[in-house]
């Protein structure tokens, strides 16, 4: 419950209180370090503190951007013999990026046990805003856009996009359930998804985290997030819900089901036209290409009409009418089980 308190009074802050209570690089250890070992809870999970000499080294003076989040680049590098990511924080909005490296740095350091989180080794305070340091226990870092969006087009199979979306909703549904205060990842997009050398997906970005206060059901906060993946509800009103992440995740999962992105300046809301093919059984008029090409039969058809229904129910217009993402991940694990 400790941790709960604490998370909540970390992502309730405001920007103007934010900057008085970690502009000095003291306080920002300070309160880094008490909440990290709150968050930890007693496992012991090691968080180092980078100085920001071994990190421009590691990085060869952060030469090789692998990637990139809505606000952050990542650089691949090597530390002690070993490969690592390091996420900076771009300066466009100093006061909005230093809450989110303080949110990331918090949140990650708790998650990063989790099979489906990208494993957090530390963080250094050496820099205008704070930087995290990851594990990469692999040569190329693959983020899901490369894999969805590539040119020329290749093969991305069913089974694996299934595979991915399982993954992202077991890590998702973690963070509503875990905790005293659940958190709301409030980002869910392929950005923020990066896929290891197994083909297994994990999270990389807890900026735009925040949490519900224990006992309540919702939160208010500014509206962020990704064009295309936004909960209208929370759009519309600025209040968060744990639907929120279920629509998000829902766009997410039709996204792996098309291979098209959630809005198009030709064909308009991908949401709307997924409706518009079911309702006139178009059902082969939604799927990418690529999966459409697979041998599979009737029961992969039946998987993938299960599929696009289990979506579409989580990206109602209304909150209410959204299946919990608890629920949404065991029906995702019980189309993967029919697939075998």
């Amino acid at each position: 419950m400790e941790f709960g308190r604490r998370l909540f009074s970390l992502l309730k802050t405001s920007k103007k209180e934010d900057e008085e209570l970690f502009l000095s690089a003291g306080n920002t250890s300070a309160q880094l370090e008490e909440l990290i070992a709150s968050s930890n809870g007693g496992q012991g999970i090691p968080i180092r503190r980078f100085t920001a000499k071994e990190l421009i080294k590691a990085t060869n003076n952060f030469k090789e951007i692998v990637g990139y989040t809505g606000n952050c680049h990542i650089f691949t590098g090597s530390f002690d013999k070993s490969p690592i990511l390091v996420k900076k924080f771009r300066e466009f909005s100093p006061d909005r990026s230093l809450s989110g490296a303080i949110r990331d740095i918090v949140i990650t350091s708790r998650m990063s046990q989790h099979k489906n989180v990208l494993k957090l080794l530390g963080f250094s305070i050496e820099f205008k805003i704070p930087v995290l340091v990851y594990e990469c226990a692999w040569t190329k870092v693959e983020q899901l856009p490369n894999l969805l969006y590539p040119r020329p087009k290749t093969a991305f199979r069913w089974k694996n996009r299934l595979r991915i979306a399982t993954d992202i909703g077991n890590a998702i549904a973690y963070l509503h359930t875990a905790f005293p205060a659940p958190i709301v990842y409030r980002d869910l997009n392929p950005q923020n998804i990066v896929i290891d050398q197994d083909g297994v997906a994990k999270l990389l970005e807890f900026s735009l985290s925040t949490s519900i206060p224990p006992g309540e059901s919702s939160v208010e906060d500014c509206v962020v997030g990704t064009t295309g993946y936004g909960d209208p509800e929370y759009t519309i009103t600025g209040i968060i819900t744990l639907k929120t992440d279920v629509y998000m995740f829902g766009m997410l999962l039709l996204v792996l089901l098309t291979g098209k992105k959630p809005l198009d300046p030709y064909s308009g809301s991908l949401k709307d036209c997924v409706k518009d093919h079911v309702k006139n059984n178009r059902f082969n008029k939604i799927l990418d290409d690529t999966i459409l090409a697979e041998d599979g039969g009737i029961r992969k058809e039946q998987q993938l009409q299960a599929s696009v229904a289990l979506a579409l129910r989580c990206v109602e217009n209304k909150g209410e009418n959204r299946p919990e993402l608890v629920e949404v991940v065991e029906k995702l694990r019980w189309i993967e089980r029919y697939s075998n």
